[in-house]
């Protein structure tokens, strides 16, 4: 993963903020296994807030989150670690709260086919939450051990970077996140 600092000017940051607020009532609650924890562990927070999350970010008009597609700051990130052409896979999706591995090193240059974005429209310090990584996990060949999945165990290889409103953190899609 990689954070890049200052992404978005603090006036995108907050129309992007007031953007999210003026739909908060449109979100979908994720209760239960869809909150993406299990109750009773360290990563399961007070264990009946609901994940919210909602689709369709790019439609927005009030809102810079399409611009992040062909960012000035973000284009040479994406040109090294995509090439030239990449592509928009999925919509989007805006959460409020495994897939295939593929990183081939080809002629000493890494690709990567599977790039995530998350854009931080708060600050997070330590122990804030928000955004956490298993640092490595992408070159995983196995199965993720159920307590390291949870936070009960081995939370040493567990990370949150510390980010401020309007950085963007990039990062393999098949990392654990």
């Amino acid at each position: 993963y990689v954070v890049v600092k200052g992404v978005l000017t603090s006036d995108e940051v907050a129309a992007a903020n007031a953007a999210v607020d003026s739909r908060i009532a449109h979100f979908k609650e994720r209760h239960g296994a869809l909150r993406n924890s299990e109750d009773g562990t360290p990563l399961a927070g007070d264990g009946t807030t609901p994940r919210l999350d909602m689709g369709g970010i790019l439609e927005w008009k009030d809102a810079p989150f399409r611009d992040v597609l062909t960012h000035p700051k973000l284009i040479p990130y994406f040109r090294e670690l995509l090439g030239d052409g990449y592509r928009l896979d999925h919509m989007p999706l805006l959460i409020a709260q495994n897939k295939a591995r593929a990183l081939p090193c080809i002629s000493g240059k890494m690709w990567n086919t599977m790039l995530a974005v998350s854009v931080q429209l708060t600050s997070s310090g330590p122990g804030d939450g928000g955004f956490c990584i298993l640092k490595g996990s992408h070159k995983g060949n196995y199965a993720l051990p159920h307590e390291i999945k949870v936070g009960t165990a081995h939370l040493e290889h567990l990370y949150q970077p510390c980010t401020e409103a309007g950085d963007v953190v990039l990062f393999s899609e098949a990392t654990y996140h």
